[in-house]
């Protein structure tokens, strides 16, 4: 009886359809066999699906290991922006203060600047912003006939001289010919505002923004210097 006992039994068990007239399943030996292999069969299959479990387990136990590193990762990295995100809007607070008080410091500059203009008896300003409406009151051939001058007269010279000090630009007949022309005109002279920049006359376009109070301010070497252009009479006229 013994030697149908474990893996044997199931060995035999396995040939049993192939005996050629087949079993006999009332026979005592063969209901002893059948009842060994029932049982073996639920150990092995016990055994296995113990096996299986436990290889699985320790599939997930590699899978857990694996995500915990991940999550630990994750922690570091949002532990390191939200330092990141606090330097940041403590550096926010400081360039908010910073720039609260350069505002407050430009309004009482622009304040200052305000109270030189209406302080100055010669009213330099209005008689600056009267000038300007007059020159864009010329024509484009007034324009013409001051640049097309290859040499230019020495009056029309002396004073595009004094205009290129005012204008802080290189003081040439060259670039006066610049400021008096176009930006189409000006794009073969090498005047890198006409590439981005369209204007009918560029004197008049820098004109828009000039400030009169940072040249008012130069001091008078600047000043000695614009009138030493305007010194002939013909040009105090």
């Amino acid at each position: 009886h013994e030697q149908y006992d474990g893996i044997y039994a199931i060995q035999i068990a396995k040939r049993l359809p192939l005996v050629p007239d087949g079993i006999d399943d009332s026979d005592l030996k063969v209901q002893s066999i059948l009842v060994n292999i029932a049982k073996k069969c639920s150990e092995y299959v016990g055994i296995e699906t113990q096996m299986e479990t436990m290889d699985n387990i320790a599939q997930i136990d590699h899978q857990l290991g694996t995500v915990a590193e991940k999550y630990e990762q994750a922690c570091a990295l949002q532990t390191h922006i939200e330092k990141s995100i606090e330097k940041d809007v403590t550096e926010l607070e400081k360039r908010q203060m910073y720039l609260s008080q350069l505002n407050t410091e430009l309004k009482q500059f622009e304040d200052a600047i305000e109270a030189f203009w209406l302080a100055d008896i010669t009213t330099t300003r209005d008689l600056f912003h009267a000038s300007c409406q007059a020159l864009k009151r010329l024509k484009p051939q007034d324009w013409f006939e001051l640049r097309r001058h290859h040499k230019p007269p020495y009056i029309l010279k002396q004073l595009m001289s004094a205009v290129c000090l005012i204008m802080m630009v290189e003081n040439d007949w060259k670039m006066a010919r610049i400021l008096l022309g176009s930006s189409i005109q000006n794009r073969d002279k090498g005047d890198e505002d006409s590439v981005w920049k369209k204007y009918d006359v560029k004197i008049l376009s820098m004109l828009d923004k000039f400030d009169v109070f940072s040249r008012a301010t130069l001091g008078d070497k600047f000043l000695d210097s614009v009138a030493k252009c305007m010194e002939d009479q013909k040009l105090r006229s």
